[in-house]
Order: C-alpha cells, then sequence, then structure tokens
C-alpha cells in the first residue's frame, strides 16, 4: 500500500479533506473485511474504483451485486464464467466520494458484501482512505 499526504477534492463546490491518505488495492471473490481501523479510530474513504474482470464467474449466470460499506451498492451481470472475456466485464472508474467522503463508526470495519461468490475471476477494489480519531462528543 502507497501512503501519501494529498489533498482530496476536484469535485466543484467541494472542500478538500488533508491528511495521511492510503491508496490501497483489495481482490475479492467474496464477503470480505476491506479496512479495519486500529482501535478507537473510524475509516474515512474518500473515492474508490471498482473492477471485475473478464474471466469472472458465478454459480448461475446472473445478475451480481457488490456492495460497498454498507452504503453504495453495484450490480452488474456475471456468467458462469465457461466464456471469458478479455479485459473486464465492469469498472466504476474512479468515484470520489465528496469533501467529507464516507465515514465509518468508531472501530466499524468496511466491507465489500457480495450475493453469490465468485466462482471464477476476481474482483479488485482500490480505496483512498484514512484512519481518524473520532472528535469527542
Amino acid at each position: 500500500m502507497e501512503h501519501l499526504d494529498v489533498t482530496l477534492g476536484g469535485v466543484q463546490g467541494a472542500q478538500p479533506v488533508r491528511g495521511a491518505t492510503t491508496i490501497g488495492s483489495f481482490s475479492m471473490t467474496n464477503d470480505t473485511d476491506v479496512l479495519t481501523p486500529p482501535s478507537g479510530k473510524r475509516y474515512r474513504v474518500m473515492g474508490y474504483m471498482l473492477e471485475v474482470t473478464g474471466n469472472a464467474g458465478i454459480a448461475v449466470a446472473g445478475s451480481l451485486t457488490i456492495g460497498l460499506g454498507g452504503a453504495i451498492t453495484h450490480n452488474m451481470y456475471a456468467d458462469t464464467g465457461a466464456t471469458p472475456q478479455l479485459g473486464l466485464i465492469y469498472s466504476t472508474g474512479w468515484v470520489p466520494l465528496g469533501p467529507n467522503g464516507l465515514v465509518g463508526a468508531t472501530d466499524a470495519v468496511f466491507a465489500a458484501a457480495f450475493n453469490v461468490a465468485l466462482t471464477a475471476g476476481a474482483a479488485t477494489l482500490v480505496l483512498a482512505y484514512l484512519f481518524e480519531t473520532p472528535p469527542i462528543a
């Protein structure tokens, strides 16, 4: 994982968030706990990219749904993987999540949830995130 000190924003009217932002890439075939913050901290996801390989397959061809962080859902069609395609069957491109990003509760895990497991291929999730100490209430 690469650690960067960056300013994220770029969205018209956005107020940038500054901090030690990490860019991480995670390969998944089933439900996966992607980010587990250190004790007493929370995650802040500032943007992401989701890609599913062309050889991805599920047991019975049909709808593949991938949920991210309990707040974002992507639906796509997946075949059985018997006839792989070149490249990707799905790509979001880079998705910025606005000036404040998607913020988890203290000690909450950012997870990816699949409605069915992949039997072939993989999904790759790239996140721009940071861990932070929540403000005292």
